[in-house]
């Protein structure tokens, strides 16, 4: 499923519009209610004008711990930083129709969805190029994605969990480098404190960018990483390793 162009840009202003609405809505309950605290805010901001002006993508790389994560990844950041609005990785709408996602369902995966920025990954056809086909051609037109290592949701346990190959799939056939996420305190958020002002902290640290350039040449001598697979799992473990450094 190709993105045609026109089509694109005339989508990107709706979603930068989506956003910033929510962005304001996000940001402003986060700061009142929480201890808010962003590290490597700056340095971000200044690789993604570098980044705009050479018209490459990036992936950002968080860890995944609740499903408002994507939206702290970007909302932690200016609504007029470079190379916005940012694209996530999703699984398709059939995924979301279960009871686990209640009235959630009704908007996970589908339009609105997409309207967001979120295209779907096309899991089960043991191929990552047809997989990802929607997020390499946002990438080969310098977006910034959003894309989990872990693949699913893990718990806070401060560790890396279990990457998977898609984000080295993408950042070595691409050529994008990575932007590790650190985030923390947003699982199983206490609400009493939450609405008796006793703010629990919620942090997002944004880790040195990663080289792709640099992880495939330390790699490229290495016979246990010849093999595509285990060279893209390898690229994902080395991200979830600065995740949480």
């Amino acid at each position: 499923m190709s993105i045609g162009s026109q089509k694109h840009h005339n989508i990107e202003y709706l979603q930068l519009l989506l956003q910033f609405i929510i962005q304001i809505f996000v940001l402003s309950f986060l700061k009142i209610f929480f201890n808010f605290k962003i590290e490597g805010q700056k340095q971000v901001i200044e690789k993604l004008k570098e980044y705009k002006t050479k018209e490459k993508g990036i992936l950002f790389a968080p860890n995944h711990i609740s499903e408002i994560d994507v939206l702290v990844v970007r909302f932690a950041l200016p609504f007029i930083a470079p190379m916005m609005p940012m694209y996530y990785v999703s699984m398709t709408k059939d995924h979301y129709q279960t009871g686990k996602f209640g009235w959630r369902k009704y908007f996970y995966g589908g339009t609105f969805f997409k309207t967001l920025g979120a295209y779907p990954a096309y899991i089960g056809m043991r191929d990552y190029q047809a997989s990802l086909i929607n997020h390499i051609e946002l990438l080969e037109n310098g977006k910034a994605i959003c894309i989990f290592p872990e693949g699913k949701m893990g718990m806070e346990t401060f560790k890396p969990g279990e990457a998977k190959g898609g984000v080295g799939f993408l950042a070595e056939y691409t050529k994008t480098d990575i932007i590790p996420v650190q985030l923390k305190g947003l699982r199983n958020i206490n609400w009493f404190k939450v609405f008796t002002f006793k703010r629990p902290t919620i942090e997002i640290k944004y880790r040195d960018i990663i080289s792709i350039d640099e992880v495939l040449n330390t790699l490229k001598d290495d016979e246990r990483y010849s093999e595509d697979i285990e060279r893209y799992k390898k690229i994902a473990s080395i991200t979830m390793d600065k995740v949480w450094e």
